[in-house]
């Protein structure tokens, strides 16, 4: 079967476009056992009988000092009681021997349940110290666990999080602390939230922004497009209706097409409408293609139709192949537009893409094979770099084979 060059120009630039389109004031006393490797040898705990179960809650659980005794209650409610009356009566060094020992837990699920309620009560005796053992190398790899430390001390203690957060040694420690206090009262779009970001310089992140823009969504969708539309940095705005229109086109696709009237401005209703449209589309893929093959006078809008392709590329370029060779007519090519209105699509999409920012100012967004294009034409320019090694061993195989030997340099 014969396929055509501008077939498979077209699959790849899809492809291509599916890539983008996708401590403190004072030093914390640590007194717990400190494992760097945790042994997670609590498992299989034989279970009490419920009668003597029932004796240790009526006593309030006076006898039970260890998270194995806890363990041995028969239910996951009694383990839960216990687990709080202990860690209520604990001071700071008994909580972070209750903690490490916790994470010698077999089960994660067990393990994970009995560590929040630990550090959570830790964070309320000592929160420097909770901040500490959440950055020892047990616990470092959950950035979760920190940012729970750093949510829970600005609930109880806002002053004393915001002096603790300025002293933080990295940027990167700095902002963790920030994004968990502005969770810690709605993310933002109010007064505290405006004082945590005024304080400590930092803005709410794109994660903080985009839930914030769910739970506004999920309260009123036109509260959430009023917010949008409220937006001042163009980026911003065009990147948030596309979060909206992806969020609410996930639960009830029909009802979010709706929702594209509560716009007043031309260009953001059209953006949301188009994306939800996109969105519905890839969802049945094949259904869309299908219609516009059709001889049915309803037919997909051009929207549609590229994000079923895209979709239907990235799960199978086979199919995606196949329903483009069926668009033999003029008319059903038009959808994809011609070279002359699709090629500068891409070069607008893909300046779009460059445009966001960056880590680092100094840093740079690259597209998918553009670094191999700078190498490739640095190597013409220049030659390939070698190492002396391997350049040694260039010049050892040519003497063997009874050439000269190469220059050192």
């Amino acid at each position: 079967m014969k396929t055509n060059k501008w077939l498979f120009g077209f699959v790849g630039l899809l492809l291509v476009l599916a890539g983008i389109y996708v401590i403190l004031d004072r030093a914390p006393t640590i007194t717990g056992t400190k494992h760097q490797n945790a042994v997670r040898d609590i498992d299989g705990v034989s279970k009490i009988p419920i009668e003597v179960a029932a004796l240790h809650r009526e006593n309030r659980y006076e006898k039970l000092h260890s998270i194995e005794q806890i363990l041995a209650l028969p239910t996951e409610f009694a383990q839960t009681e216990a687990l709080y009356t202990l860690a209520g009566r604990s001071d700071s060094d008994s909580a972070q021997n209750l903690i490490y020992e916790a994470n010698r837990i077999a089960d994660p699920a067990d393990r994970d349940r009995t560590l929040a309620i630990l550090i959570s009560r830790l964070t309320e005796l000592d929160p420097p110290s909770a901040l500490a053992i959440a950055r020892t190398t047990m616990f470092s790899a959950d950035r979760n666990i920190e940012a729970e430390v750093w949510r829970s001390w600005g609930k109880n203690n806002l002053e004393a999080a915001l002096a603790a957060a300025r002293m933080q040694g990295t940027p990167g420690q700095r902002n963790l602390a920030a994004q968990a206090l502005f969770f810690a009262y709605g993310y933002m779009g109010n007064e505290t939230t405006a004082r945590i970001a005024d304080e400590l310089g930092i803005r709410p992140d794109r994660t903080s922004r985009g839930r914030f823009l769910y739970d506004l969504a999920d309260h009123s969708p036109a509260d959430a497009v009023e917010y949008v539309s409220s937006i001042g940095s163009s980026y911003e705005q065009r990147q948030t209706v596309y979060w909206l229109a992806n969020y609410l086109s996930r639960y009830d696709p029909d009802r979010a097409a709706g929702y594209a009237d509560l716009f007043t401005d031309a260009f953001l209703r059209e953006a949301y409408s188009n994306r939800v449209a996109g969105n519905i589309a890839a969802a049945e893929p094949e259904a869309v293609l299908s219609q516009l093959l059709s001889t049915a006078e309803s037919r997909p809008e051009r929207m549609q139709v590229y994000a079923a392709m895209r979709e239907l590329a990235a799960r199978d370029i086979d199919s995606a192949m196949l329903y483009l060779e069926q668009f033999s007519s003029q008319q059903d090519r038009s959808f994809f537009g011609s070279a002359t209105e699709f090629f500068p699509e891409v070069g607008r999409f893909v300046e779009f893409v460059k445009s966001s920012r960056t880590v680092n100012d100094d840093g740079e967004i690259l597209m998918p094979g553009e670094l191999e294009q700078r190498t490739r034409a640095r190597r013409l320019e220049h030659g390939i770099e070698l190492d002396k090694v391997t350049w040694k061993q260039i010049s050892t195989t040519r003497i063997d084979v009874g050439e000269h030997a190469c220059a050192d340099d």
